[in-house]
């Protein structure tokens, strides 16, 4: 029986070291280093200008334009200056109407009560 208990406490004790070994390699694990990467002022700005000013460049870029190179091929650019004289030339014809019809409402004592007033 001595045997027996005395190989009880020395397996007790094995166990006990074992668990204290496994307590001190997991307390080892909270303290981890960490590394912080410190942004400069021109980054933090860039990203303040980002977050801001939302970029829509890849939304339209169905839409946009070319504006190097030889544009005699870009029918959409042909298409937009064709619309913009066409406009332009509207424009220009609405003016022209609107000044002969007020030139044409205006009569003679109209003329005649402006200069004498």
């Amino acid at each position: 029986e001595v045997v027996a208990t005395g190989f009880a406490q020395l397996w007790a004790a094995k166990q006990e070291a074992a668990r204290l070994k496994k307590e001190e390699e997991s307390a080892s694990f909270k303290f981890r280093e960490r590394t912080v990467e410190m942004k400069t002022e021109e980054e933090i700005a860039e990203q303040d200008f980002a977050a801001t000013f939302v970029d829509f460049t890849p939304d339209f870029a169905d839409l946009e334009v070319r504006r190097e190179g030889d544009n005699s091929d870009n029918v959409e650019l042909h298409q937009a200056r064709e619309a913009v004289a066409q406009r332009q030339e509207q424009q220009e014809e609405a003016a022209a109407a609107r000044r002969e019809n007020a030139a044409s409402s205006i009569s003679e004592d109209d003329l005649v009560a402006l200069f004498h007033a």
